[in-house]
């Protein structure tokens, strides 16, 4: 009897973490939808991102069509739901680039909030993807986003025109006590045009101090620009903010033109500042790959016995050194493009394969040409117009230039060789319509 009795509590702990491990999926459409409706499918969608969400109960999707969405979120007290935008209205094929899926913020809170569980630990693996952020107000925490869990995922988006008081105007990371898990991702997003009264105007990545522990992290294919920070106190941080216990590895990103819009702070940092509490407690940060460039302020600012920095292969406007460390122009396409607008740019062809992404943050694939770029954004040899495609306009260029010595057009071999000819046609001709997405 004893044996049965325990045969039969096996079995109803093990249809329970069956049950449990069963992915729903759940639909939300600003054009067609209805919260009246359960969410079960395009046809039944939910009017409200927030009504989608409130269905999700742990490892559940939540597919977004097209649209404006005027409203705050907060996911669910749940584990490894993933939220992704970029359906066409009615359903159908993703494309967040040509389906745009805009969530606007109001005032008193930010956009996107992750929770945290009463004892202050995140709730892991949750992921947003696909999403234009924006318009969030908050007067303690971030505009955008703000997670209270350190293995949150941000892909696809563009964080933009939030704002804050404290801590960051587009994207807060926060650790508790006794988080630190090893999962956060932020990747393929464009952080813009944000601000912060005293924080970082773009990311703040930091969390609890009260004991030894790190977390770490990766930011991979970013461009945070444009982002400001209003501070009168002693620092004032434009970009990015890497505190005691987080340990971020940034990989191909572009953290430029970030301003400091009026002080004055003792130290001026539009780009990223490293800094923890004291030698055992440092922040940490290695950045590789990537472009930190602004004309005034410090690009990297590793506060002394409080940081740690690793710099290898990137283009710092700074004296910053390292492996493969340059300090040239990048040679942007222009204002709030951030492209590199030749193969002449001493960053084409200069990042470390060993550390490479296989796209860039624009979905083109890496490598192009005769190596990989530094920046969140890959070089399209063969694209003379910088329209990000390679068509009849940039051969007409070829052709009009035949057997004449034209730098901006003289591609192949590497570093050019005085003749535009068949080599600089055949290099072009790799590029040829090529995989850059649809905007």
């Amino acid at each position: 009897m004893q044996r049965k009795s325990i045969l039969i509590l096996i079995g109803v702990v093990s249809f329970s973490f069956v049950a449990r491990a069963i992915t729903s999926h759940f639909y939300v459409d600003a054009t067609y939808g209805s919260d009246s409706y359960n969410g079960y499918n395009w046809g039944s969608a939910k009017k409200t991102i927030q009504a989608g969400l409130d269905l999700a109960d742990g490892d559940d999707y939540i597919y977004v069509a097209a649209g404006e969405y005027h409203e705050r979120i907060e996911f669910p007290e749940a584990e490894l739901n993933k939220l992704h935008g970029g359906y066409p209205p009615g359903g159908g094929q993703r494309d967040f680039n040509r389906y745009v899926t805009t969530i606007r913020g109001f005032q008193n809170g930010p956009v996107v909030y992750f929770p945290a569980k009463p004892d202050g630990r995140g709730w892991r693996g949750n992921e947003i993807d696909g999403f234009t952020i924006r318009e969030g107000t908050d007067y303690g925490s971030a505009g955008g986003i703000y997670s209270a869990s350190s293995w949150v995922i941000i892909r696809n988006c563009i964080i933009e025109e939030n704002y804050s008081t404290d801590f960051a105007g587009g994207i807060l990371i926060y650790s508790g006590a006794l988080d630190k898990d090893d999962g956060l991702i932020i990747e393929n997003c464009i952080v813009r045009n944000n601000t912060c009264y005293q924080g970082a105007g773009g990311i703040a990545l930091m969390g609890d101090v009260s004991n030894l522990g790190v977390y770490t992290g990766m930011i991979n294919n970013v461009v945070v620009t444009g982002n400001s920070s209003t501070s009168i106190f002693d620092y004032g941080i434009g970009g990015v903010d890497v505190i005691f216990p987080a340990n971020i590895t940034f990989t191909h990103c572009t953290v430029a033109d970030n301003v400091i819009d009026h002080g004055p702070p003792t130290i001026e940092i539009p780009g990223i500042r490293i800094t923890g509490i004291d030698q055992l407690k440092q922040g940490r940060a290695d950045i590789r790959n990537s472009i930190i460039w602004h004309q005034d302020g410090d690009d990297i600012y590793v506060e002394f016995n409080k940081g740690l920095l690793s710099l290898s292969y990137s283009n710092v406007e700074d004296s910053d050194f390292g492996a493969g460390v340059i300090h040239v122009d990048p040679n942007f396409i222009g204002y709030e493009d951030y492209r590199l607008a030749s193969h002449e740019s001493g960053c084409v062809d200069s990042a470390n394969a060993a550390f490479s992404m296989s796209s860039d943050v624009e979905g083109l694939s890496r490598p192009k040409g005769y190596g990989y770029d530094m920046g969140a954004c890959e070089y399209l040899y063969g694209d003379f117009n910088n329209d990000r495609k390679v068509d009849v306009i940039d051969l007409e260029e070829i052709l009009n230039n035949w057997l004449w010595n034209e730098p901006q057009i003289d591609i192949a071999p590497n570093g050019g060789d005085g003749t535009i000819d068949f080599l600089d046609l055949s290099l072009m001709a790799d590029s040829w319509w090529a995989d850059v997405p649809e905007k």
